[in-house]
Parts: structure tokens; C-alpha cells; sequence
């Protein structure tokens, strides 16, 4: 039991570290930076359990929150998580839930667990286009969802999807040639399990 707490604190603790310095690789595009952040997410849900993974990004939102410059641009504060783009940062913690339920509805094969990337994708475009769209008007701005969709998703599906790729290639990495795959942990059976190919 032990063992599996300082596994889990230690690989949130890097994980949450992997995921700021993803987030610092940024380019200004349109009104979302562009970064490295969903690779980082895409990775912890790929190669960490599911208590682990939402330990990492909640540690990595929190960690912004109180002021630590881990956002894009090294932003950090309320403001950032309150502004329009805020709901993508909260997306992300929406992410683990929702890939975790299709692989384990898949058992976690192969396909299930790609399937549960793009959901994951997904629900967290659609909950911070749904922020992004009632921040704006609540500052009395005039923008429809589409305008929303066409600033803030589109031009980011493609370069996302290179990015979910790369994190299955890597992931599928580390599981096998690290203790990440020896002690990749079940916490809803509360055991250790061995990754299975």
C-alpha cells in the first residue's frame, strides 16, 4: 500500500512538471495558443491510472491558480482560468474520467482506448468552446458558437490529432520499457496490475 501511494505521488508530481513544460513550448495563434499541453494529457491518460492522471492535472491547475506560472506564455492566477480560454484548462481535468470509461467499456483493448482519446478530445473542446462562448457574451460581446468553433477548434483538430498519435506511440513506449508498465495500478481493484499488450 505504501508503495503504491509514493508511485502515485511521484509519477503525478513528474507528470504535472511534463505537463507545464509542454505548456511553456508555445505559439501564439488566433485566440488559443498553440502547445504542447494535450500531448501531456494525452499521456498521462495514456500511461498513468486514473486517480494518478487527475491527480497530475489537478495539481498542474491548482499549481497555476495560486500563481505559479505553469499556463502557456508562463501565464498563471484566477484570471487565466476565468478568462475565455479557461475552459480548455478545466477541459482537461474532464479528459481522465472520460477515458477511462471507454476503455474500461472496451477492456481496455487497443481500439477502446484510442476511441476514448478522441472522446476525451472531445468533451474538453466542448466545454471550453461552451466557456469561451458565455465569457464573451457576458462581456456583452456579439459572437456566435461557429465563430467560436472556427478560432478556438478547427484550427486545432489537425495538429491535436498529430499530438494524440504521438502520445500512443510514446506511451506504448514507456509502458513497455519502463516501470510505468510493471506499475501501471488498478485503484478501482485497489492492485497492482501488468499492462498487457
Amino acid at each position: 500500500m505504501k508503495n503504491k501511494i509514493v508511485y502515485s505521488i511521484t509519477m503525478a508530481a513528474t507528470f504535472a512538471a511534463i505537463i507545464t513544460i509542454c505548456s511553456w513550448i508555445s505559439i501564439p495563434v488566433m485566440t488559443v495558443p498553440f502547445t504542447l499541453q494535450t500531448l501531456a494529457i494525452f499521456l498521462c491518460c495514456w500511461t498513468l491510472d486514473f486517480k494518478t492522471s487527475m491527480f497530475a492535472i489537478t495539481a498542474y491547475i491548482l499549481l497555476g491558480i495560486i500563481g505559479v506560472p505553469v499556463f502557456a506564455n508562463f501565464s498563471s492566477g484566477i484570471s487565466a482560468i476565468l478568462g475565455p480560454t479557461g475552459g480548455y484548462l478545466i477541459g482537461f481535468v474532464l479528459m481522465p474520467p472520460t477515458y477511462y470509461l471507454i476503455a474500461k467499456i472496451g477492456k481496455e483493448k487497443l481500439p477502446f482506448r484510442i476511441i476514448g482519446l478522441l472522446a476525451a478530445l472531445f468533451v474538453c473542446y466542448l466545454f471550453g468552446s461552451i466557456w469561451f462562448y458565455f465569457v464573451y457574451l457576458g462581456k456583452g460581446t456579439a459572437v456566435s458558437f461557429g465563430n467560436v468553433l472556427s478560432w478556438c477548434v478547427i484550427p486545432f483538430i489537425g495538429p491535436d490529432l498529430v499530438k494524440g498519435l504521438f502520445s500512443v506511440i510514446i506511451g506504448e513506449k514507456l509502458l513497455k520499457s519502463t516501470p510505468l508498465g510493471k506499475y501501471k495500478f488498478n485503484n478501482s481493484q485497489n492492485e497492482l496490475i501488468v499492462h498487457h499488450e
